[in-house]
């Protein structure tokens, strides 16, 4: 039964980081730059702590920097794999709806 759980851990974490790529090249479309505001919102729309949001958020400029986050190219792996390290590290889980 632990299994089930690690794995519906891992879906969350996996669509919280999903979420927040898409944040971050939305509001990078749409402002030409990085809106850590609008991030934030999008995860606590999500179902994101709004502890675990500002965490992931005050993480994400330090770890890639306000050019890379408003840039409109695809996240490397290495940025994936930061960034979900960055999730786990905050405790960024999706609320079950």
């Amino acid at each position: 039964m632990r299994v089930l759980r690690m794995r519906s851990d891992e879906q969350r974490f996996r669509r919280a980081a999903l979420i927040v790529a898409i944040g971050a090249l939305l509001t990078g479309c749409a402002a030409g730059s990085y809106n850590g505001d609008a991030t934030r919102s999008h995860l606590v729309d999500a179902g994101v702590s709004q502890k675990a949001a500002d965490c992931v958020v005050l993480g994400m400029v330090p770890r890639f920097g306000e050019e890379r986050l408003g840039a409109h190219t695809e996240a490397t792996s290495a940025e994936r794999k930061a960034m979900r390290e960055l999730l786990a590290s905050c405790d960024a889980t999706v609320a079950a709806r």
